[in-house]
């Protein structure tokens, strides 16, 4: 597992991986799901909703009822 902080494109790219299963994610769910396979204790729900509004803006859909993001 990694330890050290990752950049933001890595979590950016591992982020889009958990997102096709087409399985509705919640931005917190992302960040803990990342926290526990890859040991990336600084990730957290913020970063992943900076990420999916900036990166993956393009690749992925926001249901605003829901709160819940996945892939076009």
């Amino acid at each position: 597992m990694a330890t050290e902080f990752p950049t933001r494109d890595v979590v950016a790219e591992a982020t889009k991986e958990l997102l096709q299963d087409r399985f509705p994610w919640k931005a917190r769910e992302l960040a803990s799901e990342l926290q526990y396979r890859f040991g990336w204790s600084l990730v957290n729900k913020s970063l992943i909703n900076r990420i999916l509004y900036g990166e993956l803006s393009y690749y992925v859909h926001h249901d605003a009822v829901r709160h819940t993001w996945r892939i076009r």
